[in-house]
């Protein structure tokens, strides 16, 4: 019984993938929500255990969310791979912003990263091109709109995150 939790965590994984079968929409909706959460709270945690309080998470994950909508809505690029083009360019954006700031350290770290974060909400919220404040809507949403794919790309995140 040396492997009983990769046998457990396992089993997990194989129920978690079968929920579309057995859930209605509202509930894998709702599961879609919490897997992101999690994503978040993940992302957030690692900084944390650096002993460095970051708010400034939120601002690249914004970053990736309207490079991917951009991408859909202005170049018709497959959402898959405009999730991973924002993805990359969140990367890239934090890389830079984390040569920089990472070497501040407690409230001044925090404070830093908490403008950063407003600093993209306001560039975003006042481009046209992104829909200012209104923002825009996309007609056809990631697997048109099925939530069981939705909810397996999701859980598949997940996933890669805890790993």
């Amino acid at each position: 019984m040396k492997y009983w939790k990769y046998l457990a965590g396992i089993v997990l994984l194989l129920a978690a993938i079968s929920l579309p079968k057995f859930l209605g929409i509202y509930y894998l909706q709702i599961l879609n929500i919490v897997l992101i959460y999690a994503v978040f709270a993940l992302s957030w945690d690692m900084l944390m255990r650096s002993g460095q309080l970051s708010f400034g998470i939120a601002g690249f994950a914004g970053i990736g969310g309207y490079v991917s909508v951009l991408c859909s809505y202005y170049f018709s690029i497959n959402p898959l791979l405009s999730i991973l083009a924002g993805s990359v360019l969140a990367a890239l954006v934090a890389v830079l912003v984390g040569a920089a700031v990472l070497r501040l350290r407690l409230l001044y770290f925090a404070i830093v990263t908490l403008a950063i974060g407003e600093m993209f909400r306001i560039v975003i919220r006042n481009l046209e091109f992104t829909g200012g404040a209104e923002g825009m809507i996309l007609k056809n949403a990631i697997f048109n709109g099925d939530a069981a794919s939705t909810y397996w790309l999701s859980l598949a995140i997940g996933v890669l995150t805890i790993i």
